[in-house]
């Protein structure tokens, strides 16, 4: 269970790095039931991920990192970190769902062998669609 300051980090960070925002409910809600993760600089989270097993996969919710810390290799850290969980598992795929709009997030995705396999149409609040990101595991 998530507390308090843990549930304000995420959600500063949430603001900071995505359109549509959790609300404090949803935060406690998906600690009960997704694994999430922080990486702290300074004691305070600069990157968070949310992700949970589901249907022989991990589906990756959420990962972000705090905009004044961009380019340095956090994001990446904690891909590795949710592969090694995945591996730990016997878990073959890794995916998650982006904007069609999120075009940076699009291109680092596939810098790290990531392939868009399908598309959620209209499924985000502006009706756009969604675009599929899967990584197949050895």
């Amino acid at each position: 269970m998530l507390t308090g300051n843990e549930i304000g980090y995420l959600r500063d960070m949430d603001i900071k790095c995505y359109e549509w925002v959790w609300d404090d409910a949803t935060w406690v809600k998906e600690s009960d039931r997704s694994i999430i993760r922080m990486w702290m600089i300074e004691n305070l989270p600069r990157g968070f991920t949310v992700y949970r097993f589901m249907n022989f996969s991990i589906h990756i919710q959420k990962l972000g990192t705090h905009p004044s810390w961009r380019r340095r290799g956090i994001a990446s850290e904690l891909l590795v970190d949710i592969e090694s969980s995945a591996k730990r598992t016997g878990v073959k795929r890794i995916y998650t769902i982006l904007h069609e709009l999120n075009d940076s997030g699009r291109e680092w995705l596939r810098k790290r062998g990531f392939i868009a396999d399908k598309v959620h149409k209209e499924m985000y609040p502006d009706k756009r669609d969604g675009y599929c990101f899967s990584k197949e595991l050895p």
